[in-house]
């Protein structure tokens, strides 16, 4: 794409998704429902030379790790180690058994009903296990504890299910020619080396801000290094070999369990770049929304969903049964947008070449939006339901 059509084009996104922003602020609705759709009428109106528009995959992708960085860094703020104690365990455990179960069955209504290759669908119900930081914006007008819930899984889930997904791309795609024993111990290396190095980077650069944020504040130059160093935790893992969003998610938490001046003059410039950047990517997403309009499509995809959260709401009235109400199970099981993880994995599928990589890509599209939209809803509801317990 021509860098002046590129430009024109995040332009036109970049405006017309401040004033959707602007509108959300007044009105009892999730911004990011109105950028997907936003985006997807960009690109189906038409109005030469601007509409219909579209972005340029490269350009996405950037932006979507860049963003992926500051959400993430944004859904962790906040997190304290006394959460991470008393619920750490039992979602470790829902996590768990929640990527089995999916695994197990989602992939294979996929390549049955689908009719995708057991690689893609295996990659694609994967990416399907994941949450996204997002969810703290989508309920940020509501507060109970499946919220805290939710904060925790977004947290934990974006580093665990794009592992998971880099590990069975390199399995299926990379791998075909070595013995099955081999790739998995390979695969069990790699997953292990992404986490104790994603780990350690984020300590080392979380221990480095510390100190200079404690320093002496300057209103350019000290949020302004927040935001260098979150971009180095997540390049220093990449570069070694480790998940930088992992490395991005240990400098938040470690970084809301230390004390530091001035905390909401390091957070507010970041804080905006997060915003602008995200709603750029929301936007380009909601373009890519090209979805098959046949009823057979339409089906499988809703069989397929309808699973997903059957095994959400199953899982989690067995393991939160003691401490969320049936309820409050609903809230957090309902509400489960998909990250820029899944954007990214994708994207990658495509540029790989593999085959029947776009069907992929239009099943994890409808699934971005169907799941942001009964998130939306859920949130929507629960709002409601809190002014009316007052």
């Amino acid at each position: 794409m021509d860098p002046a059509q590129l430009f024109t084009n995040l332009s036109i996104a970049f405006i017309l998704g401040y004033f959707i922003v602007l509108l959300c602020s007044w009105l009892p609705i999730p911004d990011i429902l109105l950028l997907l759709l936003l985006g997807l009428g960009m690109s189906v109106v038409t109005y030469p030379p601007l509409f219909p528009m579209s972005f340029d995959m490269s350009a996405v992708l950037v932006l979507a790790t860049l963003a992926s960085i500051l959400v993430t860094f944004n859904g962790a703020l906040g997190l304290k180690f006394q959460l991470l104690d008393e619920n750490g365990l039992k979602m470790a455990n829902f996590v768990f058994w929640f990527t089995l179960v999916t695994l197990l069955v989602v992939s294979p209504l996929l390549h049955y009903l689908a009719g995708l290759p057991w690689g893609v669908s295996a990659i694609l119900a994967a990416i399907l296990t994941g949450a996204s930081p997002l969810v703290s914006s989508i309920f940020s007008k509501v507060k109970n504890k499946s919220v805290e819930f939710l904060t925790l899984e977004g947290l934990t889930n974006p580093s665990l299910d794009f592992l998971l997904a880099l590990m069975l791309i390199d399995a299926f795609y990379k791998g075909a020619q070595t013995k099955l024993v081999v790739v998995a111990l390979d695969q069990l290396k790699f997953f292990l080396m992404k986490f104790i190095i994603g780990i350690g980077a984020g300590v080392f650069v979380a221990l480095i801000l510390y100190k200079a944020l404690n320093a002496r504040f300057h209103p350019f130059y000290s949020p302004f290094g927040l935001l260098v160093g979150l971009i180095a935790s997540y390049a220093i893992a990449e570069g070694f070999g480790g998940s930088g969003i992992l490395a991005v998610a240990v400098v938040s938490i470690m970084l809301s369990n230390l004390p530091i001046q001035k905390t909401e003059q390091h957070l507010l410039p970041q804080s905006i770049v997060m915003k602008a950047v995200s709603m750029l990517v929301v936007v380009a997403l909601g373009s890519m929304m090209h979805i098959p309009r046949n009823p057979q499509f339409f089906l499988t995809a809703g069989i397929i969903v309808s699973a997903f959260f059957l095994i959400r709401i199953l899982l989690a009235w067995m393991i939160f049964s003691e401490v969320l109400m049936f309820r409050q199970q609903l809230t957090f099981a309902l509400s489960s947008p998909k990250g820029y993880a899944a954007v990214i994995i994708m994207l990658l599928l495509l540029d790989l070449q593999v085959p029947m990589a776009q069907e992929a890509f239009a099943y994890m599209i409808f699934f971005i939006f169907f799941n942001a939209l009964l998130a939306c809803i859920v949130a929507a509801l629960s709002q409601i339901a809190a002014s009316s317990r007052r």
